[in-house]
């Protein structure tokens, strides 16, 4: 090997132990965003249905009013169900001046979007899309989610408020695509279905659309023993790991199947391992669609979308009554949930934003905040600045319209900077990899200063001995010269 190609190899180790060096000074840990638990359940699976009075479907909520001639299946799912019969979704709590009006669109977008941004039958799903969707709150907080649109999704949007890749809407798709990835390793969060007309009661009987669930749902089962390869006996349903709840839900009232009553009333189901079995809810104030959204967002706690279920939270809409941790069909529990921000390097006199939200109990609601430095606010969202460095332990109090109170507390610290680098751990890379990074520099420069002081040696030593020999010769070929001449004159 030559001098230079020992010289080459010596630099390119070098780089390659600097750069390994640098990777574990710089490199910081990927931040892993914690997947938030649900207060009721962890995924959720919806089936959307359509244009059916709710006593046509469940009578008044309980066995022995079901018409189990037309909706045998249906009927028999009560037992293991929880139902709220004064389910409105023409709009109960008039938070929104379209008021549904023009089901099914804007049922559906206002179910999805908080809000119906006046549409009706035959919109382009492209108008509303730029406005906040429930699915993308579920991406910010790291679930995930999928929907699906039978047979080539005739109605389009009207029934299927979803786009992006993870919206199926081909020719193909069928209710085995969901149970499909309903027995995937790692189930979506969440988990949506559009029938098509022909399946869903819009277009077709009760009986027939009762038909068309038990063969998605239990197959030739049961719902307390579903037949393999059903939806019920899909991984997301069997697990004991997960919580899932499955949330049957018709668009409206009106339809080829009766007429709607006077609260315009839908069917509805709940279903799933922490949903109360036999349960007829008496909830009847504001339970529409807004209140369903609100439902799903406060049970991941997830802020409103629009002004629909901003007015659902304000007034305390939703139903967790018809789950086992809300008690025995009385008010729900109250929990909260406090977030601030900045939520780090926090300098002295800075503004720090804190908001809170509450869930259950019987709103309205109103908060009161402790700062922990003698300061004090009220409302569901204040800001706050410290003038002194320090950790300050803030309180948040949530009370009811019942007087029942929830207390949330969080630490916060100012005026404390983050290292430059980090962690201490880091810091300790730093300084190892620059005393190694350094050895090895010391150690390439002193390796190529020898090697150049060694050849430089070498050349001279070379160049000498070519001058000697060179002066001797001149030196006896001047005394041989003037010999002769010497000889001449003789």
């Amino acid at each position: 090997m030559s001098p230079f190609q020992l010289q080459k190899g010596k630099i390119i180790a070098g780089l390659v132990v600097s750069i390994a060096l640098a990777s574990l000074v710089f490199a910081s840990p990927a931040r892993v965003q914690a997947v938030p638990s649900g207060t009721y359940f962890d995924h959720i699976v919806i089936i959307a249905m359509e244009n059916t009075p709710y006593d046509a479907v469940f009578g008044s909520g309980t066995s022995s009013t079901c018409p189990t001639s037309s909706a045998p299946f249906l009927c028999s799912m009560l037992p293991e169900s929880s139902t709220i019969p004064s389910m409105n979704n023409y709009g109960a709590t008039a938070a929104d001046s379209n008021d549904f009006n023009g089901c099914s669109a804007a049922c559906y977008v206002g179910l999805m979007l908080g809000y119906t941004y006046g549409v009706s039958d035959g919109y382009s799903f492209s108008s509303v899309s730029g406005n906040p969707q429930f699915e993308q709150s579920l991406s910010s907080a790291g679930l995930t989610w999928q929907a699906y649109c039978e047979s080539g999704c005739p109605r389009g949007a009207d029934h299927f408020p979803f786009s992006g890749s993870n919206a199926f809407r081909s020719s193909s798709v069928s209710p085995n695509d969901l149970i499909s990835a309903a027995n995937g390793a790692n189930p979506p969060n969440f988990l949506w279905f559009t029938p098509t007309d022909g399946d869903n009661m819009h277009d077709v009987s009760v009986s027939t659309g009762d038909s068309y669930l038990q063969s998605f749902l239990v197959g030739s089962g049961s719902i307390t023993s579903p037949a393999s390869g059903s939806l019920l006996a899909s991984n997301l349903f069997t697990n004991p790991n997960y919580r899932t709840l499955l949330y049957l839900w018709w668009d409206e009232c009106g339809g080829s199947n009766g007429s709607c009553d006077g609260n315009n009333d839908a069917p509805n189901l709940f279903y799933g391992s922490t949903v109360k079995k036999g349960y007829v809810s008496p909830d009847s104030a504001g339970i529409d669609e807004y209140a369903s959204i609100w439902t799903i967002e406060s049970n991941w706690g997830f802020s409103p979308l629009a002004q629909g279920d901003t007015a659902a939270q304000n007034s305390g809409y939703q139903f967790n009554d018809i789950f086992t941790s809300g008690g025995n069909g009385g008010s729900p529990s109250f929990t909260s949930s406090l977030t601030y921000s900045p939520s780090s390097s926090i300098p002295v006199n800075a503004t720090i934003n804190f908001s809170a939200a509450a869930q259950g109990g019987t709103g309205p609601y109103t908060y009161s905040w402790n700062f922990g430095d003698g300061s004090s606010a009220t409302g569901q969202t204040t800001s706050h600045s410290y003038d002194t460095s320090g950790t300050y332990t803030v309180t948040m109090t949530a009370t009811d319209s019942t007087g029942k109170t929830t207390t949330k507390t969080q630490q916060v610290t100012v005026g404390q900077a983050s290292p430059i680098f980090g962690t201490t751990s880091t810091f300790l890379f730093l300084v190892v990899g620059l005393i190694i990074g350094g050895m090895v520099g010391s150690i390439l420069f002193l390796s190529r200063y020898h090697s150049q002081n060694r050849r430089l040696q070498n050349e001279m030593a070379e160049r000498a001995s070519t001058y000697g020999s060179s002066s001797r010769n001149r030196s006896n070929g001047a005394r041989r010269r003037q010999q002769r001449r010497y000889s001449d004159n003789d």
